[in-house]
């Protein structure tokens, strides 16, 4: 007989996940659509599970019946991204309404000047052949036209022509200036290179030592200018004592030994704000 028992509490693992979430999608908002978002990470999902199947338990392939349990996707949509991953299918217009808006205009015949082949100026608001038309289409019917004539304005895309017309400056939207850019390309390579120490710390519990994963922190605290300045200098000394240890280390080939490394940032959260 199955004894009754109180169903676990899954809070931590949802809390986690939120945690991890929250940040990733600061980093996303205006620059990439959820649906893809969500797409590569059920690749994510797919490539760890085929992952674990194969390496962890040793299996010679993983079904899709087996996918499908691990990740929670239906089998149809683990052979559709298998066959044709989003990851290698992400254009520009993909990323994000407004520059799906811009790729339109620019090739949709509804809105293109047939004896020039440039983007017309359309008129904002109609049926057919104007701004408007253009944002149903391509925007979504959610979106309304003044949104994404502001953040086309404010990007530099286009500009109005006296109360109703619009032109096209650029049909390239930039979500990102090359600071952000550079930015969000190191944060991947921190949080990925996070998640290799957690999973490794995962096998500490059988056989494998730790990866050290510590965090400092003092609640309530004037961040003083001369605080962030000698906090500054520590990590600035610590990482040039990492560095000599590994340039001092062994080297072989290109294709030997293991890539190693110690991340450090610094962070601070207005208390006001949890």
């Amino acid at each position: 007989m199955v004894k009754s028992k109180n169903p676990p509490q899954n809070d931590w693992l949802v809390n986690a996940v939120q945690r991890i979430f929250k940040p990733i999608a600061r980093l996303l908002v205006g620059r990439m659509a959820c649906p893809v978002a969500i797409d590569l990470l059920k690749e994510a999902y797919i490539e760890e599970a085929t992952r674990q199947l194969i390496e962890d338990d040793g299996r010679k392939r993983a079904t899709k019946s087996a996918l499908a349990l691990k990740t929670g996707l239906d089998t149809r949509v683990i052979a559709s991204l298998e066959s044709s991953p989003t990851s290698a299918n992400v254009s520009a217009s993909d990323l994000s309404p407004e520059a799906a808006v811009l790729a339109a205009w620019s090739t949709d015949k509804a809105f293109v000047d047939p004896k020039t082949g440039e983007p017309r100026v359309l008129h904002v608001y109609g049926r057919r052949g104007t701004f408007q038309n253009l944002i149903m289409r391509y925007a979504g019917r959610n979106v309304t036209c003044p949104t994404v004539l502001a953040s086309l304005s404010a990007g530099g895309n286009v500009e109005l022509i006296g109360e109703d017309q619009v032109r096209m400056l650029s049909p390239h939207y930039a979500s990102s200036t090359a600071f952000q850019q550079s930015a969000i390309e190191s944060a991947s390579l921190a949080l990925e290179r996070l998640g290799l120490n957690v999973v490794h710390n995962f096998k500490s519990e059988s056989s494998a030592p730790a990866w050290r994963l510590e965090t400092r922190l003092a609640q309530s605290v004037s961040a003083s200018d001369d605080l962030k300045t000698r906090l500054e200098a520590l990590l600035s000394a610590q990482a040039d004592a990492v560095e000599a240890e590994l340039n001092a280390a062994p080297t072989g080939a290109a294709d030997e030994g293991q890539t190693l490394g110690v991340c450090s940032f610094y962070w601070e959260e207005d208390n006001r704000a949890t």
